[in-house]
């Protein structure tokens, strides 16, 4: 709602519709978890909308993710592990690799990854999802070095920049899963 309140044209990805009824608002529907139909679903609907004239500035923002089974790392199952690692870590360095690929190189770049204090700091039973937004934390640092550096091809990239921002605790339902 900010950015389209900004005068931003915005592309949601989400498994569910957002409530925004706008012009300036587009669904795409994905499923994070999903890994073998991200990569098709975004270059069918995320680079034509990225590469189509007139683009002034693009911008991710990371925000999905699952908190995890909150039960100790003995007692963890490797199937959910697996997808909770795909929704809160593979999924998104993918798409910040792939934003960063289709994004013109003259258009400005802003990626933001919506971490938490758990990519810092442990917390008992929550291994899982600690770990995934480190891991995502640390991904957003080593593409922030790449598009900075002189040895990335192309050159540094101007105008771009990656974030990770806590914003310290949400009232969302992931604070009531047991």
């Amino acid at each position: 709602r900010a950015l389209v309140n900004e005068g931003w044209r915005v592309l949601g990805v989400a498994r569910r519709p957002a409530p925004l009824e706008t012009d300036r608002y587009e669904h795409v529907t994905a499923d994070l978890g999903e890994l073998h139909q991200l990569s098709a679903t975004m270059t069918e609907r995320l680079a034509p909308a990225i590469r189509s004239e007139g683009v002034e500035r693009v911008a991710l923002v990371n925000n999905a993710a699952l908190s995890g089974q909150s039960k100790g790392l003995e007692e963890t199952e490797p199937g959910a592990l697996h997808h909770l690692l795909a929704v809160n870590t593979t999924a998104p360095m993918f798409l910040m690799g792939f934003v960063t690929r289709v994004t013109a190189p003259a258009v400005p770049l802003r990626i933001v990854n919506v971490s938490s204090g758990a990519a810092v700091r442990a917390f008992p039973g929550l291994a899982d999802y600690c770990a995934s937004k480190a891991a995502l934390r640390m991904a957003g640092m080593a593409l922030a070095e790449e598009l900075a550096s002189d040895q990335r091809p192309g050159g540094p990239r101007a105008d771009a920049a990656v974030f990770s921002y806590e914003p310290g605790v949400v009232d969302t339902p992931m604070q009531t899963a047991s």
